[in-house]
Formats: structure tokens, C-alpha cells, sequence
């Protein structure tokens, strides 16, 4: 008699197994096609970006081989059609590249909003930095003091990778503004300090020395009779960072 009943205890138990498998295949069977969907998609969107990088590299190397030849009609398409691309890092680059076309048209006005839009699509605090940088030097020539600060103050931060460039764009500014006590600090802190390039460094005390003479007037000149640091803005298209 007890085996009857595990008998029957078993077809019960199996009648509800299959009861519920029932009710859950479709479930089944649903998710497994959504997993399916989300992996084409993400497979899909990863080979787009890697044709959109690999094409933003082509416009952008062509843009730079247009700027060697002189052809600035050609160079500005190819930068313009790099700036559209998925790419943050080529797009980033390329708007630097148009804003320096500006720059060298005479046109540094223009180019401030490129550069901005520059250090937004960058990928990262290196190029972000930069075109930050590159902006603020631009509206120190006609921006009020406020302004640039604004710009500079993120820029020169502890661990920031152009603090140094930064901390001495501010100081000239405060030169600009009549302000040779508060520029004579900030030189010596920058001439003091470990983060320091030579050519900063070797700025910083020539400034120092010509705002203790009286001649702070003369720091452009100054500048120009030192050797500058080096450049900021990348000159090879990198591997794009997304």
C-alpha cells in the first residue's frame, strides 16, 4: 500500500513540475531572447564606434597633412568632419585643430567657443585641460579678470596635468590687471615648486626679478626672451580613449 501511495505522490509531484515548467517556459524563453537582443545591440554598437574612431582617424590624419600643405579649405573639412565623430578623443582634437585654424586667421574669438567645446567632449583631464587652457590663454587678451579666473581657477588644482601653465597664465593675468604684488606670489610659489618645469621655473624668476625693478610693464618681452614650455597640444592623432 505504501508504494501506491508514492506512487501517486510522485505523479502529483510531476504533474506540478510540469504545471510550472509550463507557466515559466515562456518566461524562459523571453528572457533568453532579450539577452540575446542586448548582447547583438552591445556588439553592434561597439563595431560602430570602432568604424566611427577608425574614420575620424583617417579625416583627422588627412586634416593635419592639409595643414602641412598649406591647404586650409581641405584641412578645415577634414577637421570638421573629425569633430562630428563618436570618437570623444578625435573629436576633441579635431576641435582644437579648427580652433588653431582660427587663431591663425586672426580670428581667436571664434576659436574660444571651439576650444571650449573641445575641453567638453574630451575623454579625459589631459585634453580637457588643454583646450581649457588654450581658451583662457585666448580671453586673457580681452576677457575682465573675473573671467579668466574663472577659467584658470579649475585648472590650476592640485593633480591638475597643466597646473603649472595654469598657476603662470593667472599670474601674467594679474600683471595685465595691475596687480604686481599678487603676481610676485604666485611666481614664487610656481618658482618653488616641485611640479615645476625649467622653462616655467626660469620664467617665473626673470618675472620675479623684473616686477622687484619696477619693469613688470616689460613681461612680455620677457616671456618671448625665454624659452617656452612645451607645447600643450598634441601633434599625432592618439588611439582614441572611447
Amino acid at each position: 500500500m505504501a508504494d501506491v501511495f508514492e506512487e501517486v505522490e510522485g505523479q502529483l509531484r510531476a504533474e506540478r513540475y510540469q504545471s510550472l515548467g509550463r507557466k515559466l517556459l515562456p518566461w524562459l524563453i523571453g528572457a533568453a531572447v532579450l539577452a540575446l537582443v542586448i548582447s547583438l545591440a552591445v556588439y553592434g554598437w561597439n563595431q560602430y564606434r570602432i568604424r566611427a574612431a577608425q574614420q575620424a582617424s583617417i579625416d583627422y590624419a588627412a586634416g593635419l597633412q592639409a595643414v602641412g600643405a598649406n591647404n586650409r579649405a581641405e584641412a578645415e573639412r577634414r577637421f570638421a568632419a573629425a569633430a562630428e565623430s563618436r570618437s570623444d578623443a578625435y573629436r576633441s582634437l579635431a576641435l582644437m585643430q579648427r580652433a588653431g585654424l582660427r587663431v591663425e586667421d586672426n580670428r581667436p574669438r571664434e576659436a574660444v567657443p571651439l576650444l571650449d567645446e573641445a575641453a567638453e567632449a574630451a575623454p579625459g583631464p589631459l585634453l580637457a585641460d588643454a583646450a581649457a587652457l588654450k581658451a583662457a590663454f585666448l580671453v586673457m587678451d580681452y576677457a575682465p579678470l573675473n573671467e579668466i579666473e574663472r577659467r584658470l581657477n579649475p585648472l590650476r588644482e592640485e593633480g591638475r596635468p597643466y597646473r603649472s601653465a595654469a598657476r603662470e597664465a593667472w599670474a601674467m593675468a594679474q600683471i595685465g590687471a595691475g596687480r604686481p604684488a599678487e603676481a610676485r606670489r604666485e611666481f614664487v610659489v610656481l618658482s618653488q615648486a616641485l611640479d615645476t618645469s625649467e622653462g616655467a621655473r626660469a620664467r617665473a624668476t626673470a618675472m620675479i626679478a623684473a616686477i622687484d625693478s619696477g619693469a613688470a610693464a616689460q613681461a612680455p618681452a620677457i616671456l618671448r626672451a625665454v624659452p617656452a614650455a612645451a607645447p600643450l597640444q598634441p601633434q599625432a592623432a592618439p588611439v582614441p580613449a572611447r
